[in-house]
């Protein structure tokens, strides 16, 4: 069978990554054949500086509807609108009409809609995320996207688990895909340092709170044993948090950092010695393969796609979600006993290889022999090694 043509919707990607989405974007579709893959990127809610690539189209919708943005529906209304027919634009300009759509966010369930109607594409739902409240506005954008759906691709079993909770109606089949890293970004540099890590957004689910609570009830210790906490990342909690440190004490020992670029991200786990991640629900758990990757021990919530991710006493340690003193006492535990966090790291590192990116096309290509029953559909060739 003829390799059919891939058309990729993100609303993040290179070369200002913005979240996990345009982290998994950018890294999955190299392993794809490029001549029949097209990524699509339009932001949404923001405008973003747009790549110089071959194979990506980006298109500027937000700075037309930026007027919109207080009624959130008819800001994603005329998003969708205008995106479908730039799309429609390019697809009949070029005569480049996809087999197969990869949509990443439910910010495109009206333009996916279209698409598959109007140029009878497959499509395929990436769910990076489960939303439980039905008033929350992304439950509806789910809803749609999942009953149009051809298949949905979660990338934990959570994710899968907590689908059809949110969706009690969903038809769609449903596939497991852990996401992977790039493996060859391993460093370890000669000295680490004392240094607690947290990176990710700023906002409630993630947590970053508990892991606030936790520093100031071991602050004196930390402090007598020369560590320090940096929390990289940006969100709408932010002036929160930074008045939660001030008002508690510790902004001596507590350090922002705001956003950073993926591969300093990296660097700055390599000079670390723990890595905190504290969401209340995380799908999958990227940053905590990351921290495996970069050799720091990694201490997160017993959460979503962590409890995947991570092997509790074997690869790193997990503690209930929102519990700081438990959080509390296993960072103490840790900085006492460095033999402990030695160990966890050798057994996390041992088991990189299954987050390879190239196991994750792999399993890509098995979706797609069971949507399309053709083991030839995707655009790329099968390599059977990791």
């Amino acid at each position: 069978m003829t390799k059919s043509r891939i058309l990729v919707l993100t609303p993040d990607y290179l070369p200002q990554l913005y979240g996990g989405i345009g982290t998994y974007v950018s890294q999955l579709y190299k392993y794809f054949t490029r001549d029949k893959l097209k990524i699509c990127f339009i932001p949404y809610g923001r405008t973003s500086l747009f790549p110089s690539e071959d194979g990506v189209i980006s298109f500027d919708v937000h700075s037309q509807i930026d007027k919109y943005q207080k009624d959130s529906y008819i800001y994603w209304e005329k998003f969708n609108e205008i995106s479908y027919e730039k799309i429609a634009r390019y697809i009949n300009e070029s005569g480049d009409c996809p087999d197969i759509i990869h949509v990443h966010g439910s910010y495109f369930a009206l333009l996916a809609s279209s698409l598959k109607k109007n140029f009878s594409s497959k499509l395929v739902y990436i769910k990076h995320g489960v939303e439980h409240d039905y008033q929350h506005p992304s439950h509806l954008k789910d809803s749609i996207m999942i009953l149009l759906a051809d298949q949905v691709i979660c990338p934990s079993q959570w994710v899968a688990n907590e689908v059809p909770k949110a969706h009690p109606l969903m038809f769609s089949p449903m596939k497991t895909i852990h996401s992977g890293i790039e493996i060859q970004n391993a460093v370890t540099p000669v000295i680490k340092n004392n240094k607690i890590l947290f990176c990710g957004r700023l906002s409630k689910r993630k947590g970053v709170d508990v892991l606030i609570k936790a520093v100031v009830k071991i602050s004196s210790f930390l402090r007598l044993s020369g560590y320090t906490v940096d929390i990289i990342g940006t969100g709408d909690q932010e002036n929160l948090i930074k008045e939660l440190v001030k008002s508690s004490g510790i902004s001596d020992i507590v350090s922002f950092r705001g956003y950073i670029e993926n591969r300093q991200v990296l660097t700055e786990m390599a000079h670390s010695k723990i890595l905190v991640i504290p969401s209340f629900d995380e799908p999958f758990g990227l940053v905590a393969v990351e921290g495996f990757s970069q050799e720091v021990c990694v201490v997160a919530s017993r959460s979503g796609g962590l409890s995947e991710v991570i092997t509790d006493n074997e690869t790193g340690l997990l503690f209930e979600p929102g519990n700081d003193d438990e959080l509390a006492q296993i960072l103490k535990r840790l900085i006492e006993n460095p033999a402990i966090c030695e160990a966890l790291i050798k057994k996390a590192t041992a088991i990189l290889s299954y987050f390879s990116w190239q196991r994750v096309y792999n399993q890509y290509e098995e979706a797609a022999i069971s949507l399309f029953n053709s083991s030839d559909i995707l655009g790329g060739d099968i390599d059977n090694g990791n």
